[in-house]
């Protein structure tokens, strides 16, 4: 049976890792892809309520797409960004990717949340076919894999409410492939949910954590634990970071040279 959501969301606009934190301190999540969905569809194609205007403007979700150099890039449920948020904000804030860790990709796509394999292009998706294709199956059905039929259900219904409102085709935008096949490890970009006015795409073009982006909340259920703690970058990730910039680093107040370093 398909969830009803009956609290409001939260929309914030701050960078994405204080976003988190806000949202973290009153005792909600980031959404996933499927409930904004299902949202949409309760408020309708243009909510009067002060918080919401879900369907009409776009925010980031839970999701993230993993670029892999001369590999099909993913769709991921588990976040690698999630795991990272400090320190991918900070690295778009200094317009670098976010490269997450070979453990951090590896939990990603073995998790059993799964992922999705996409292809080198944008591409669009015809809002009735949304039940036959693997893509919208995967990304707005509520059970994340556990119930074909009823992940069918959710996708078909969200394709209707888009048809309904004259969209026929949702875009899915993509990283360049030259781009992508030119990195030497791959990287992680948020996904952002456009409104209405954007055809509902899926943008994975985007490298915003650092601005005032939208970023949509739902309260967490009872019990319910953020999935992936937010944090500080560690010590090693802020090394990590530097060394790929050339820069130094400040540690127990003393600047080291960790191009020095490097080449030792």
């Amino acid at each position: 049976m398909t969830t009803t959501l009956t609290q409001p969301s939260i929309r914030i606009e701050k960078p994405f890792d204080q976003a988190l934190v806000y949202l973290e301190e009153r005792g909600s999540r980031i959404i996933t892809l499927a409930d904004n969905a299902r949202l949409r569809i309760q408020e309708g194609p243009s909510s009067n309520i002060s918080h919401s205007n879900i369907s009409q403007y776009g925010n980031h979700v839970r999701e993230d797409f993993i670029y892999r150099p001369k590999e099909r890039s993913l769709l991921v449920r588990r976040s690698p960004i999630l795991d990272s948020p400090v320190q991918a904000t900070e690295d778009h804030r200094s317009d670098q990717e976010f490269y997450p860790s070979k453990d951090q990709i590896e939990r990603a796509i073995a998790s059993g949340s799964g992922s999705y394999e996409l292809p080198d292009t944008n591409f669009n998706i015809p809002t009735n076919r949304f039940d036959q294709e693997e893509l919208t199956v995967f990304a707005f059905g509520t059970t994340e894999g556990k119930d074909r039929t009823q992940d069918e259900k959710d996708a078909k219904e969200y394709g209707l409410f888009l048809r309904e409102n004259g969209i026929n085709e949702m875009p899915v935008l993509l990283v360049d492939r030259k781009y992508v096949n030119k990195q030497d490890r791959s990287f992680a970009r948020k996904l952002w949910f456009r409104g209405l006015g954007g055809r509902s795409g899926l943008s994975g073009s985007g490298r915003s954590l650092d601005c005032n982006c939208w970023v949509r909340g739902v309260p967490k259920e009872t019990g319910e634990t953020s999935p992936q703690k937010i944090a500080a970058p560690t010590l090693e990730e802020r090394i990590r970071n530097s060394l790929e910039k050339g820069e130094s680093l400040e540690f127990n107040g003393k600047f080291y040279n960790l191009n020095e370093i490097k080449r030792e």
